[in-house]
């Protein structure tokens, strides 16, 4: 009749269950459970324009001879290795610093604190990762790391390059160590 209404209800907890796992999957990497690069930029970026934040620092940084690990111990060992980095690395950061991988063994840090600070942080990592024992206790690794801070830029993509040049400094000096600007 024409005062007649049909009402259909339907249940759509599953499709936005669905949704939030896609677009968790989407921002998480897959193998160390930590940011991918887009969302950890997007984060990054977020940070360095918030008022709240005005000091912010960036590390790079990557495992020195990450290759002949997996080409002496195979795929799965190195798979173990960048866990483990990851778990590490997890327990010494605070909840406010940003934390991702950008590809194979290179990583990075946004700490919404001055180079000062960070580089304090930065020292306490290479430490901790230089003193443990990593895959049950067989293998040593180190890290080569490059800092900046925004003082040199306000614009994620110029702090990225220029601590991907430091980065690079630090594996040509030795490696196992930091480089700052």
């Amino acid at each position: 009749t024409e005062n007649s209404h049909i009402i259909v209800f339907i249940d759509i907890t599953a499709h936005v269950q669905e949704k939030e796992v896609l677009t968790k999957k989407s921002q998480i990497d897959g193998l160390t459970g930590i940011f991918n690069r887009n969302t950890f930029v997007q984060f990054a970026q977020e940070m360095l324009l918030s008022p709240a934040h005005e000091y912010a620092s960036f590390m790079l940084f990557d495992i020195d001879h990450f290759k002949e690990i997996n080409d002496t111990y195979g795929h799965d060992i190195g798979d173990e290795v960048l866990i483990e980095l990851v778990r590490l690395i997890q327990q010494l950061l605070r909840r406010e610093e940003i934390f991702g991988r950008f590809g194979g063994e290179e990583f990075g840090v946004l700490f919404p604190v001055a180079q000062d600070q960070a580089k304090v942080i930065a020292l306490r990592l290479l430490e901790a990762i230089r003193q443990h024992r990593f895959t049950r206790g067989k293998l040593s690794v180190t890290v080569s790391m490059g800092l900046v801070d925004n003082t040199f830029s306000n614009v994620f993509e110029t702090m990225f390059k220029e601590a991907d040049r430091l980065l690079y400094i630090a594996k040509n000096s030795g490696r196992d160590c930091l480089e700052c600007r």
